[in-house]
C-alpha cells in the first residue's frame, strides 16, 4: 500500500501551523552569509524536498525485523517533535524555543525529524530516502545551530 505519504504529513502539520503562527520574536539575520552557510542551506533544502516527496511514492511493507523496530523509533521521534512544537506554541512562540534543549536533547526540533526520516528510510526500505534524510540532517543541523547561536546573541544584547 502507498501509505508513505502519511509520514510526510505527520511532520508537515506543525510546520504549516508555524507559517500561520510565526515567532513573536525573531533573531537578526546575518547580512552577508558565508559561502559555507549558503551551501549548507542548499543541502538542507534539497534534503527537505527529498524527505517530503519520496514517501509519497513509497509503498509500505512491514516484513523484516528492522522495519518492525523502526515503527516505535519513529513514534518516539515524532512524539519528541510534537512536544517541542507544543512548547513553542504554548510558551509565547519565541524563536529560541525552536532550538532550546528539551528533555536533555539539544535542538529537539532539528534532531527528532532527522531521526524520524532516517528511521522512515528503514521502514520504507528506501535507500534514496536515507540519502535525502542524511542531507537534511547535515544542512538542518548546521543552519539551525547558527540560528540558535544568533538567537542567544540577540538575547544577550537585549539584557
Amino acid at each position: 500500500m502507498y501509505l508513505g505519504w502519511l509520514l510526510s504529513v505527520f511532520v508537515l502539520v506543525p510546520n504549516i501551523l508555524f507559517f500561520k503562527f510565526p515567532p513573536h520574536t525573531t533573531s537578526t539575520k546575518i547580512k552577508h552569509p558565508s559561502r559555507e552557510s549558503k551551501l549548507m542551506e542548499a543541502i538542507e533544502r534539497i534534503g527537505q524536498v527529498g524527505v517530503f516527496v519520496i514517501p509519497f511514492f513509497s509503498q509500505t511493507y512491514v516484513k523484516t525485523p528492522a522495519e518492525v523496530l523502526s515503527i516505535p523509533v519513529m513514534m518516539v521521534a515524532l512524539m519528541i517533535y510534537y512536544v517541542g512544537w507544543a512548547r513553542y506554541f504554548s510558551k509565547g512562540r519565541r524563536q529560541v524555543l525552536l532550538y532550546k534543549p528539551l528533555m536533555g536533547m539539544p535542538l529537539p526540533l532539528v534532531i527528532s525529524p532527522i531521526i524520524f526520516f532516517l528511521t522512515a528510510s528503514v521502514f520504507l526500505s528506501s535507500e534514496l530516502l536515507f540519502v535525502f534524510a542524511f542531507m537534511l540532517g547535515i544542512g538542518h543541523m548546521y543552519v539551525s545551530l547558527a540560528e540558535y547561536h544568533q538567537c542567544l546573541a540577540d538575547q544577550k544584547r537585549q539584557v
